[in-house]
Formats: structure tokens, sequence, C-alpha cells
């Protein structure tokens, strides 16, 4: 039996983006801690590290430029396209607001595959807090294929309770293939929405919309663009995308979720439900 306990019934806000440019270099990686930085002081991290040695301790990170030592540190700064493994960086805030980033590092590994660099940031919902500007800043730093912003509450998560798990589908996921029972694979995807996955560049994934989502600008045709404005869904482009924002804020989201839930479903079509791991909507 599996029990989907990602979600608490407390909102979590996710940030989340992958880029398939290069971020290694400290002179992009200041823009974005600095752009951190100035979002708010409690998403600033009291610990960082790139494994939990590390985070244990207490490294200096008062400052932006404390990370300098340990941003992307094995990969070459003089190189367009750094070669092998560089570790993720790890950010987290104890209090008062609870959070947490995880910021990875496009690189080539050894058969040749581009990975991506991504940005991950999860924490407790204030409405105070700018999360929207800090989401257009990363976005304009790091130019991401798909990036969204959205406050992940109870109804963004499997709605259709305990599932059995098969001794097939077992041996399936220990050997990391996608099981067999497509109930299984919907609770997954919802899974992957609310924590802020994409896939690999060579395999990406658009699980679901957020409040706010945004597409590189190859990725919507202006008949889309067009069409998504016709019915009223906000849409503003960028020189290198678009956003796209279904609720006004963030605490929409869990004022009206059914009024998001149904713009989401439009847009979705308007889109092309093709394009999404998860099609239905829970109240759409």
């Amino acid at each position: 039996m599996i029990s989907n306990t990602s979600f608490s019934s407390n909102p979590k806000v996710v940030l989340a983006l992958q880029s398939p440019h290069a971020s290694h270099q400290w002179s992009f990686g200041a823009q974005v801690l600095g752009a951190l930085n100035a979002c708010d002081p409690r998403l600033w991290p009291d610990r960082v590290g790139r494994d939990d040695a590390e985070m244990r301790k207490k490294l200096p990170c008062e400052h932006v430029a404390d990370l300098e030592p340990i941003w992307a540190q094995e990969a070459d700064a003089n190189v367009a396209t750094p070669k092998g493994v560089i570790s993720t960086l790890f950010l987290k805030r104890s209090k008062p607001l609870q959070a947490h980033a995880a910021i990875n590092f496009m690189s080539e590994n050894a058969r040749g595959d581009r990975l991506s660099s991504t940005f991950k940031l999860e924490s407790k919902f204030d409405p105070k807090i700018d999360y929207d500007g800090l989401f257009e800043a990363l976005c304009a730093l790091y130019r991401p294929t798909r990036a969204y912003l959205h406050l992940v509450v109870a109804q963004d998560r499997w709605q259709g309770g305990d599932l059995a798990l098969s001794e097939e589908d077992s041996q399936r996921m220990i050997q990391g293939l996608p099981p067999v029972n497509q109930n299984l694979i919907a609770m997954q995807n919802w899974d992957h929405f609310g924590a802020g996955s994409f896939g690999a560049l060579w395999d990406p994934k658009t699980f679901n919309l957020g409040q706010t989502s945004y597409f590189a600008a190859t990725d919507l045709t202006p008949e889309t663009v067009a069409n998504l404005r016709a019915e009223n869904i906000n849409v503003t482009g960028s020189e290198d995308g678009y956003y796209i924002r279904l609720a006004n804020t963030l605490g929409s989201v869990r004022e009206d979720f059914p009024t998001f839930s149904r713009s989401r479903k439009l847009a979705k079509e308007i889109i092309g439900l093709e394009r999404f791991e998860i099609k239905e909507e829970p109240d759409a």
C-alpha cells in the first residue's frame, strides 16, 4: 500500500525553474543569491552546504560573498560548459519562516548528456514576501525553458487515496522504471509537481501549471498566446519568454481554489493537454 504523504495540509510556496544555460561562474551566482537576499531576509539561509556534513558545520553565510567558495566549486570557471558532476548547493532557513532551496548547475556528463541548471525554493507562505518579484528576477537571469511559482495547497495532490502496490510495480520502482498501474503514475505526477520537478533536459516534462508559469518564447506560438488572452488569461511577454498568471496573487490559490483550478484547466486545453503530465483538475 502506498500512501501519498508528500503534502501536509499547510500550504507551501514552490518556486522552480529549469535552464539549459551555464550557471557555474560566481559572477552569475552572486546575482542569483543577491536576488534571493534582496527579496526578503527571511528567505536568506542560516545553513548552507553541498551535503549534510557541510550543512552541520555552520559555514559562513551571513553575506552573499560568503557563499563564493562553495558555488559550483568543482567546475572550471574558465569553460563555457563544465564537465562532470557538480554538487548541488543546499540553502536552509530555520526561523522564522522555514525555507530551503536547492541549486544545480549545468554540466555535461561522461556520456555527453547535458544536465540542466535548476533552482528550487520551498518556503512557508507569507503574503508580505514578494515571491513574484523574485520569480521574475530569477527567470531573467536563468532564461529557463520552463518555470513556475505556485502555492501548493491540499487540492494540489493525488485525490485517489492510498494505492495497493503489486509485486511487479514494487520491482519496477526499485529499478527506476515507471509502474504499470496508471493510478500510481498519476500519484507520482502530482508528487513531482509539488516538488518542483521537470525531468531531464533530454526528456523534459511539464507536470502542471502554477499560479504563475514561465515558458520559453519558442514554446508558445503567437496563436496560443492570442487564444489565452482572448479567454482573459493574463499573459505577459519578456524578451525570452512568457509569463502566464492564472490568479492575481499566490494567496488567491488558497482563497478560491475552484476558480484557479478552472482557469488552469482552460489554459492547459488552449496550450495543448498533450504537453502536460497532469491533464485532469480536481475542482474544474
